[in-house]
């Protein structure tokens, strides 16, 4: 998640079981279809109904805020490493919302006067949604199938979205009687958002 204004790439989102040592990316497999086909990948909201979101994908073959590529027959495995997201500003929701409306980027098919809503995008978390086009009898990928989305992929530097972090202790042990005190230091914590029990 980086804003254009940062001015450095939003790097690649990392696939779901991505480490540092085995680096994974977005992977999709085309099953029981042989021919040539197109993908399309738009970001979407958290929560159904899914809508586009504002923020958008950046990287190679990324126009407009979402990725678009055909692949022929023979690549039935498809990992997407060069995407990133980049976010909008809050006065830019609707202006990104109207672009999206009118490039007709909206893969689940939402009103819209919901998709206007503007209050109610979370600007934290997305998800992925994958979208493919099957060859008509002209050779052109248009006919869709229904989209795919990925788990939510969250904004690790917000506070309201990012996993909670120790980043020091003072002690990892204590009498079993109990009343030693401990000192945990975090990052990232919300004062109205914690609890110890």
């Amino acid at each position: 998640f980086r804003y254009k204004c940062e001015g450095r790439s939003a790097g690649s989102i990392p696939g779901e079981h991505s480490t540092d040592i085995n680096r994974t990316f977005p992977s999709i497999q085309i099953l029981n279809y042989f021919g040539k086909v197109k993908i399309r990948i738009t970001l979407v909201t958290k929560n159904e109904p899914y809508r586009p979101h504002p923020h958008q994908l950046v990287g190679k073959d990324c126009e407009n805020g979402y990725y678009e590529a055909e692949f022929g027959p023979e690549r039935r495995v498809l990992s997407f490493q060069n995407l990133g997201i980049q976010c909008v500003k809050k006065r830019e929701l609707k202006e990104s919302i109207i672009s999206r409306i009118a490039k007709k980027i909206n893969p689940f098919n939402v009103s819209e006067e919901q998709l206007l809503t503007v209050e109610e995008y979370d600007l934290n978390v997305v998800r992925l949604c994958f979208q493919a086009f099957l060859s008509d009898e002209h050779g052109n990928c248009t006919q869709p199938i229904s989209p795919v989305i990925s788990n939510p992929i969250y904004d690790n530097r917000a506070p309201n979205s990012a996993e909670l972090r120790i980043c020091r202790v003072n002690k990892n042990c204590g009498t079993a009687k109990g009343g030693d005190e401990i000192f945990l230091l975090c990052d990232k914590v919300q004062k109205d958002d914690i609890e110890v029990r």
